[in-house]
């Protein structure tokens, strides 16, 4: 199946919020959901139109992962993800339901909640004709539509344009304009009628996994995190991969992967077996919810920060408890192998937030050891200056002097705003035609990037 785009209109946003420059709040979350088509990417701008479009039923593991990623902390200055994009794994079959060999009726998505609609038929007869029906549909035994008194050729029209989630077509002639209609070209008695058919995966193989990240590879987004749980040993080095290739294409997205090894030993090891400056480690799980809805809690409040901002020694206001909590000891070892934890941060007012919010990417010593040296807030200032500077805008443009010096004034002009918002300390950024490919546009930056304070060290003299 093609990837399909769903409409998104001004209508459909939903946030008073301001993103200014250095916002990188673009999630994208592969999983799944009770009312999504798989194979298809679809985007989303509040909580609201989401659970809208794709259900709030919480036995599907999206439903509590979209909630997190949006949440805000204005309190601590995140303002959550502005965006998400959406991939049901897996296949999906819609339910459907035929009435009389006249009209088939079918699920607008896959997957069993298509079988939760019923119809009931109403036929209203004056002498055993037929003149007109009364059709009720339930959702969840809850009437969403109840049509009274309409022609049988109307009601396919009438279901397609009004009623929500179910598509209607017409499977025999139109009646015969006759003052006495056959009873074949009739609708019967029916009540509560089930749609049935609407199958799902269950379980996600490797197969889905690579389909999903084939079909997000060209896409633009900012972080990208699953709603299940995916064997480490296996994904998340085809995952680390993707990142890398995505970002040499100048897509780049930050991965976001929770650890699910009983040791911390075991967890160390996927992240020397799967490491790159495009993924964050977790191992730890936020206010009783399982890993899949603590990662896409993080995931919102750092994709609601600006990218200049380090998400170390952060508290995030609603994380009232944490498991496992580390000692010093243990959690110094994590750090260093590239994992991202948190602690207790006030005991008195229960606050808790991030020790050192770091990515996985690592070097090799000369002895062989891997070091960890990669801050998050980096990774993504990284990551936004590939988007900021992307000079998309000239594609097609005829690559003469005006045009280059032109694209060029306009680089200087966003280098000037990164100045201004302090996202860099220093940038330097020039478009070139490349020597090897006339029909190809170089655009090179080096730029600097502010420190952060991720400690304080006492060195008291004392003089006599």
């Amino acid at each position: 199946m093609g990837i399909l785009r769903p409409n998104v209109t001004a209508e459909t946003v939903e946030t008073d919020v301001s993103y200014p420059i250095g916002t990188a709040g673009t999630v994208a979350i592969i999983g799944n959901f009770e009312k999504a088509e798989h194979g298809v990417i679809y985007d989303f701008f509040g909580v609201r139109q989401a659970l809208r479009a794709l259900g709030e039923n919480e036995n599907y593991s999206g439903t509590e992962c979209i909630k997190q990623v949006f949440k805000s902390d204005q309190e601590n200055d995140s303002n959550g993800a502005n965006h998400i994009m959406v991939y049901q794994l897996g296949t999906r079959q819609k339910a459907n339901l035929t009435l009389n060999n006249i009209i088939t009726l079918e699920a607008d998505k896959g997957g069993k909640y298509g079988n939760n609609f019923t119809i009931t038929v109403i036929p209203h007869q004056i002498e055993e004709v037929t003149l007109n029906y009364d059709i009720i549909i339930k959702y969840n035994n809850e009437i969403i539509d109840h049509i009274k008194k309409i022609q049988l050729n109307d009601i396919v029209n009438r279901i397609n344009l009004q009623t929500p989630g179910i598509n209607a077509q017409l499977l025999s002639p139109e009646v015969p304009e006759t003052e006495e209609p056959q009873n074949e070209t009739e609708l019967t008695l029916t009540e509560d009628q089930p749609f049935t058919g609407g199958e799902e995966s269950e379980n996600f193989t490797i197969e889905d996994i690579n389909k999903a990240l084939f079909d997000l590879k060209g896409e633009k987004f900012d972080y990208f995190i699953s709603t299940e749980i995916l064997d480490m040993e296996t994904i998340y080095p085809i995952i680390s991969k993707w990142t890398d290739i995505k970002f040499k294409n100048d897509k780049p997205t930050t991965a976001v992967l929770p650890l699910t090894s009983e040791t911390r030993a075991g967890n160390i090891a996927i992240t020397n077996i799967a490491n790159s400056k495009n993924i964050i480690y977790l191992s730890q799980t936020f206010n009783n919810y399982s890993l899949a809805p603590s990662v896409a809690r993080w995931v919102g409040f750092i994709a609601g920060l600006p990218v200049n901002v380090s998400g170390t020694n952060k508290i995030v206001g609603d994380i009232e408890t944490i498991y496992p909590l580390y000692n010093d000891d243990d959690g110094d070892e994590l750090i260093e192998a590239g994992i991202t934890i948190f602690e207790q941060k006030n005991r008195q007012n229960n606050k808790y937030g991030c020790v050192s919010s770091v990515t996985c990417e690592k070097e090799t010593y000369s002895n062989g050891d891997l070091k960890i040296y990669s801050e998050q807030y980096i990774t993504n200032i990284l990551h936004y200056l590939t988007y900021y500077f992307d000079l998309s805008d000239w594609l097609g443009n005829t690559l003469i002097l005006a045009d280059l010096t032109s694209a060029n004034g306009q680089l200087l002009n966003r280098a000037d705003a990164l100045l201004s918002a302090k996202i860099v300390t220093n940038v330097d950024v020039n478009a070139t035609p490349d020597e090897d490919d006339p029909f190809m546009l170089n655009v090179d930056f080096d730029a600097k990037v502010p420190r952060i304070v991720k400690g304080i060290r006492k060195r008291i003299k004392v003089a006599l």
